[in-house]
């Protein structure tokens, strides 16, 4: 008999799928599977207006949770399955389910369904692929570094420029004012930081802020950990148009990886478009390399 399915009903079942995850993240550690850090910026930032019964459904036996399935953005889902039940029935049920439940949510006409697997997942994408998803031709760069044998001083910083110890409810506003520069962003408003701020995983002294002399924010990198597998996560990183092509964002992640490392982290990961040459550049002269790439399938609506 396969796991029961149920709606998410509380915080304690987001601490058990975040455990859950690190969990399943241990068995593949060079893969490009979720991250526990992912569903806090998943829950409260992407989807932090949506209600998560609705969005956010676990399979549970007698022996705990087996799998879980979030949707996100108007028309894309992921998902997570013990190492047991990959490419099995169950995940098969998953992805049946995703494509239902994202098919009964508002979605911009002819907009395709999205899902994702890794290139090493040949069992899920088979899956995928009998589900009637083909590969996009879309994917992002997986990557991670070691922190254990690095030299991670803290990074020489141009005249004037200083790192926040933390970031607090007084620089919300310029510390959302750098993500919306960066990424052109509409969500990210002064309100919806402060929401993000809430998530159970986030740290201030780990949302790394790099000021200049003004005051302003011009570059950032976001940290989250997992005690669990010692991984820590960059999401997202980004720097102000105006800053760019100066080193800061270099500046950014080599203090991000020390704070990771003060965590007791042993292994940092990010993940960045495979078209964006640029940043593929820009992540390996910081010593990370790539271990995989996550691709994305889609079918109609």
């Amino acid at each position: 008999m396969l796991p029961a399915a149920r709606p998410y009903r509380d915080e304690s079942d987001l601490v058990a799928i975040k455990r859950f995850t690190g969990e399943q993240r241990l068995r593949r550690p060079q893969g490009g599977d979720p991250h526990p850090g992912d569903l806090d910026w998943w829950l409260h930032y992407l989807s932090a207006d949506e209600n998560r019964a609705d969005i956010l459904h676990l399979w549970e036996d007698e022996r705990g949770l087996r799998g879980w399935l979030i949707l996100y953005e108007p028309n894309a889902f992921d998902m997570a399955v013990h190492s047991d039940e990959r490419g099995g029935a169950l995940e098969a049920v998953i992805i049946a389910e995703g494509i239902r439940l994202q098919n009964l949510r508002p979605h911009a006409e002819g907009a395709p369904l999205k899902a994702f697997a890794c290139a090493d997942e040949s069992a899920r994408i088979a899956l995928l692929e009998q589900a009637g998803f083909t590969f996009a031709e879309d994917f992002l760069v997986c990557f991670t570094r070691p922190l254990t044998d690095a030299d991670l001083s803290a990074p020489p910083l141009p005249d004037g420029f200083a790192f926040l110890p933390a970031v607090t409810a007084d620089d919300v506003e310029r510390r959302a004012a750098a993500h919306i520069d960066a990424f052109a962003s509409k969500r990210m408003t002064t309100a919806a930081y402060h929401h993000f701020r809430t998530a159970p995983g986030y740290d201030p002294a780990l949302d790394v802020a790099l000021i200049v002399p003004d005051g302003v924010c011009a570059a950032y990198a976001m940290v989250w950990v997992d005690p669990l597998t010692g991984l820590g996560l960059f999401e997202p990183v980004g720097t102000r148009h105006a800053f760019q092509r100066r080193g800061l964002g270099s500046v950014v992640l080599r203090e991000g990886l020390r704070r990771m490392r003060q965590r007791g982290m042993t292994t940092a990961t990010v993940l960045t478009g495979a078209t964006n040459a640029g940043n593929i550049t820009f992540y390996e002269s910081v010593g990370f390399r790539q271990v995989n790439t996550l691709r994305c399938y889609t079918r109609p609506a």
